[in-house]
């Protein structure tokens, strides 16, 4: 957070409901890879279970976790840095996250699904939809091969006055 990390809030939800509940209560030095590696394979096979907040009084139940294989090389970079800040503050001797790899996942790699015209046309006349999503889907489609996450990065400096020109 004090480096303005776009992933900081991520990281943080990694840490609490990931990581705290195998590691918090240890000591840096006293943390193997034998910790760490069986946290990233149980969230490659949804084992993990996080307590959903439902509304006030309401009894949520943990529910099970898929992660993807993105997510959980995220979740490994979370708690990687942690150990990599105490490691250059000679904290510990070593950091015992990058002795584990991020565990295969056979992921279904679903084909890229554009927008038809009419479809967006359909979107963009709905009275429910937010002028965020609208200029998002605009973007997405004008600026082909953006991300989603490149999309919602975007901000107003980054066009020019006429919003002829887009410096992203």
């Amino acid at each position: 957070e004090a480096r303005r990390l776009a992933t900081a809030v991520d990281e943080r939800r990694y840490y609490e409901r990931v990581w705290r509940p195998v590691i918090g209560s240890m000591k840096l030095s006293e943390v193997r890879a034998s910790h760490i590696r069986p946290v990233l394979e149980d969230a490659a096979a949804g084992l993990i279970t996080w307590q959903r907040k439902g509304p006030k009084g309401s009894d949520a139940k943990p529910e099970p976790q898929r992660y993807s294989r993105q997510s959980i090389a995220h979740m490994r970079a979370a708690v990687f840095r942690l150990f990599q800040a105490a490691w250059r503050d000679e904290i510990v001797t070593e950091n015992p996250v990058a002795k584990v790899e991020v565990p295969a996942i056979d992921e279904e790699k679903k084909p890229r699904a554009v927008l038809t015209d009419a479809e967006i046309g359909l979107l963009l006349a709905c009275p429910d939809a937010d002028a965020e999503i609208r200029l998002l889907v605009l973007l997405s489609r004008t600026i082909g091969g953006l991300r989603s996450g490149d999309l919602n990065a975007l901000d107003w400096g980054a066009f020019g006055p006429d919003f002829g020109t887009c410096t992203f």
